[in-house]
C-alpha cells in the first residue's frame, strides 16, 4: 500500500496535467504570518508537516492545546494522524533552542529510527545476534545503530566504500562492510549467528544479496517506508515486513500510554543531539533555486552524506 503522500497537499485540479504533479511534503519549521485563530498568535513558530514551499494555509481542528494541534484529514487513513499533528514551538516538549539545526534536521528520522529499534527490541530482535543495517550513512541508520548500541545490540552497517572511513569514526557501529562484501562467494561469518536485516535502503538487489550470503540464519527484515515486498511470491516474501512508523507508535501508546512514550523519545532524542555535533555537518540552503540544486543532488544521489541540509524558501 502506497503511504499517499502526495495526498497532504493535494495539487490544485485545475492545473493542466494536475495527476502527473504532487506537492512534496516536508518536517519543518514555520512562522505565523497571518492568524485568525484567537488562540494562536502571528509570530508563533510551528513545527510539522508542511508543503515544500514559502507559504501554507493550516486550519487547526477545533481543539488547540498549549503544545500542539491537528489539521483534519479525513481523505487520509487514521494510522496517518502523526503527520497531521503540528506542535506549537514555545511549548514543544521536542524543540531543543540549543540544539534547533539538528532538532529540524534529525527529529522525523529520529523518531522513525526510535520506533524501529523499539519494534525490534520489543521482538527480542526476533531471537537473532546481529542486526545488520543497509544504507549506513544515512541519519535514519545513524540514529538507529546509536540506539541499538546502547541497548547492547550487535550491529553491522552496509555502506558504499567511500564513506567507510569517515562512519567509523562516529563510533555507531561495531563493524562496518561495503556492500561488495555481501557478493563475496564465502558464507557470512559464523559469528555473526542468526541475522536480522534493517532494510533502510530500500534496494531489493542488496536484500536479495543480504539473502544469500547470510543463508538460513537470514531470520526477518524490515524494510523502511518500502512497499514493494508483497508483490513478491518466493520465500523472502514471508521473511520481509514493511515497518511504518505510525503504525508502531499506536501500539505502543496502548501499551504506556502516549505521555510515557513522549518522555521515553524525549530523553533519547535530547541524548542524541548532544551529540549530534560530531556526525552531521549542516549546510543551510535559501531560495527556491538552491533548494532544486540540493533535490536534485539528493534524487540523484550525488549529496555527500556526512552534510545535513537545512532548506528554507
Amino acid at each position: 500500500p502506497s503511504a499517499r503522500y502526495f495526498d497532504f497537499f493535494p495539487v490544485d485540479a485545475s492545473i493542466p496535467n494536475a495527476s502527473r504533479y504532487g506537492t512534496v511534503p516536508v518536517w519543518g519549521l514555520a512562522t505565523v504570518l497571518v492568524s485568525r485563530h484567537e488562540g494562536i498568535a502571528v509570530g508563533e513558530r510551528l513545527y510539522g508537516y508542511f508543503p515544500l514551499a514559502s507559504h501554507v494555509v493550516v486550519v487547526p481542528s477545533k481543539k488547540v492545546a498549549d503544545s500542539f494541534f491537528y489539521v483534519d484529514r479525513p481523505q487520509l487513513p487514521a494510522d496517518r494522524k502523526v503527520y497531521n499533528q503540528v506542535f506549537r514551538s514555545r511549548h514543544d516538549p521536542f524543540h531543543s533552542p540549543a540544539h534547533e539545526s539538528h532538532m529540524l534536521l534529525l527529529r522525523p528520522l529520529f523518531f522513525t529510527s526510535y520506533l524501529l529499534a523499539d519494534k525490534l527490541l520489543d521482538e527480542k530482535i526476533y531471537n537473532a545476534k546481529t542486526v545488520l543495517i543497509t544504507s549506513a550513512s544515512s541519519k535514519t541508520s545513524l540514529c538507529l545503530a546509536f540506539l541499538l548500541k546502547r541497548a547492547g545490540v550487535p550491529t553491522i552497517g552496509i555502506t558504499s566504500p567511500s564513506s567507510l572511513a569517515w562512519l567509523a569514526k562516529t563510533g555507531a557501529y561495531p563493524e562496518l562492510l561495503p556492500y561488495d562484501a555481501l557478493k563475496s562467494p564465502a558464507p557470512a561469518p559464523a559469528k555473526m549467528g542468526n541475522v536480522v536485516l534493517a532494510d533502510v535502503a530500500g534496494n531489493e538487489a542488496v536484500v536479495a544479496d543480504v539473502e544469500r550470503w547470510v543463508g538460513s540464519r537470514f531470520v526477518k527484515g524490515l524494510s523502511v517506508g518500502m512497499s514493494h515486498w508483497e508483490s513478491r511470491r518466493d520465500h523472502m516474501a514471508e521473511k520481509m515486513e514493511v515497518f511504518f512508523a505510525p503504525s508502531q507508535t499506536v501500539k505502543k501508546q496502548s501499551e504506556i500510554g502516549t505521555a510515557a512514550l513522549a518522555r521515553a523519545m524525549g530523553k533519547a532524542f535530547a541524548d542524541t543531539l548532544e551529540s549530534a555535533d560530531a556526525w552531521v555537518e549542516l549546510e543551510r540552503v535559501e531560495g527556491a533555486d538552491a533548494t532544486l540544486r540540493v533535490w536534485r543532488d539528493l534524487v540523484k544521489g550525488k549529496a555527500d552524506p556526512r552534510k545535513g541540509f537545512i532548506l528554507s524558501l
